[in-house]
């Protein structure tokens, strides 16, 4: 059912495992996920294009996430922003941000 739509969805995975099966179903846009200090060095050693990253682990390791995206060139996608101001906080280090809250934020 997802085939007519794979390459406009993006595939967060946890594992190089994961990865792997995710390109064995014929997805080409996959996001890591990062958890450990560990999985920041991972991603580009495995030359991910995507990452995803909590707020909190974003506030925590900002300095090398922010590496991953200037240095590598590694697409940050930020989860979850709940309201305008954490947006615009959030903004400088996301190429994409999963926004939840219930403010329109057009304007």
């Amino acid at each position: 059912k997802m085939e007519k739509i794979k390459d406009r969805m993006i595939v967060e995975f946890w594992s190089d495992e994961q990865y792997q099966e995710a390109q064995q179903y014929g997805f080409n846009s996959m996001a890591y996920s990062l958890n450990t200090p560990e999985d920041i060095l991972l991603a580009p050693e495995k030359h991910y294009k995507f990452v995803t990253v909590s707020t909190e682990f974003l506030d925590k390791y900002q300095s090398e996430i922010e590496k991953l995206r200037w240095r590598f060139g590694i697409k940050v996608m930020v989860y979850t922003v709940n309201n305008k101001k954490d947006l615009a906080k959030y903004s400088y280090f996301a190429d994409m941000i999963y926004y939840d809250g219930e403010e329109p934020i057009a304007k």
